[in-house]
């Protein structure tokens, strides 16, 4: 509560401003999945947040800072003040159903990473794929499920890409709940095509690709990854008649990919690539295929204090104590 009130103090007080001339440029990059109409108790959809938080996030866009496309972001201007991209991973339809009317209240743009054997229906998203399993499993309480959602999910990313297919399959087989596209509960399912090509038409929303299958790409082989990382490329650019240049990383820790993978997405045609790691992106980017992002999933006092630079203007801060 205390660190939540100096943030609010800092950003409220002008401070932030202040300082973002001494602090030098940053972009925020936002990460976000999807937003539900309600309070997202459910388990099943613990990536999303609540659409009046989201709203509450809009809000802070316009006050602290500048909404701008990741092209716009690419391009380096030094004279935008706390420039900041949204995007979202996976490609879910309340994407399109909630957020695009939202986006276009607001005039904010962003970027969707579609994994495209899911918007072809082609594979489910494993973690959505155990969550539900777990949820509707028998015996055990609200609480039980939960932390057995994060138990398994940690299990299956840490399998190597051959294993973790046949460990769903199993976990499946053995709980006696199928997962189908029919089941698959609403707020989960995937955007279409039309869907992804309207908001396209926009103007607003600009899409990059998340691989094929959404496999944690640091535990597959070469040939998989580069099967992953051009497939989905591929499926993007004959449905919006266009270069697909940007990609985001499966679950996108550091752990989660290699230079192996950095150099293939390289050779795939990306031009840029978007991690989960947490932190602002500095121009000159030091490596364009290691871009940072901060989670969507926080207060907006944190938001605030995160876009208007509160972190770099601590670590600027912190550097000349040192120093001195």
């Amino acid at each position: 509560m205390i660190k939540e009130a100096v943030k609010r103090l800092a950003v409220n007080s002008g401070l932030m401003r202040l300082l973002s001339p001494i602090t030098g440029s940053h972009i925020s990059i936002i990460l976000y999945h999807g937003v539900c109409e309600t309070a997202c108790t459910n388990g099943l959809f613990r990536k999303m947040l609540p659409l009046d938080m989201f709203e509450q996030h809009l809000k802070v866009y316009k006050s602290y800072g500048t909404a701008i496309s990741l092209q716009e972001a690419m391009a380096g201007s030094r004279s935008i003040r706390n420039p900041i991209v949204i995007t979202f991973d996976d490609g879910y339809a309340n994407n399109y159903n909630l957020v695009f009317p939202l986006l276009q209240a607001y005039g904010i743009p962003a970027t969707v990473f579609l994994t495209t054997g899911f918007i072809d229906r082609k594979v489910f998203l494993g973690c959505d794929w155990i969550d539900y399993i777990a949820f509707h499993s028998q015996g055990e309480d609200a609480k039980s499920k939960a932390e057995r959602c994060v138990h398994l999910s940690r299990y299956y990313k840490s399998l190597p890409h051959p294993d973790a297919q046949s460990f769903l399959d199993r976990l499946q087989r053995d709980s006696h709940v199928e997962y189908t596209w029919r089941a698959i509960p609403r707020g989960l399912e995937p955007l279409s095509w039309d869907e992804i090509r309207a908001m396209r038409r926009s103007g607003l929303i600009s899409f990059g690709s998340h691989t094929f299958s959404h496999p944690i790409l640091s535990r597959c082989s070469s040939e998989v990854q580069e099967f992953e990382l051009s497939e989905a490329k591929r499926r993007i650019e004959c449905e919006l008649d266009e270069e697909c240049r940007f990609f985001a990383y499966p679950n996108g820790m550091a752990d989660d990919y290699t230079e192996v993978t950095k150099s293939l997405a390289a050779k795939a045609g990306y031009t840029l690539a978007l991690t989960a790691e947490t932190g602002y992106n500095c121009p000159p980017f030091a490596d364009q295929y290691e871009l940072r992002r901060w989670g969507g999933g926080i207060t907006s006092t944190k938001l605030a204090y995160l876009v208007s630079g509160g972190a770099r203007a601590v670590e600027y801060l912190r550097n000349r104590e040192w120093r001195n």
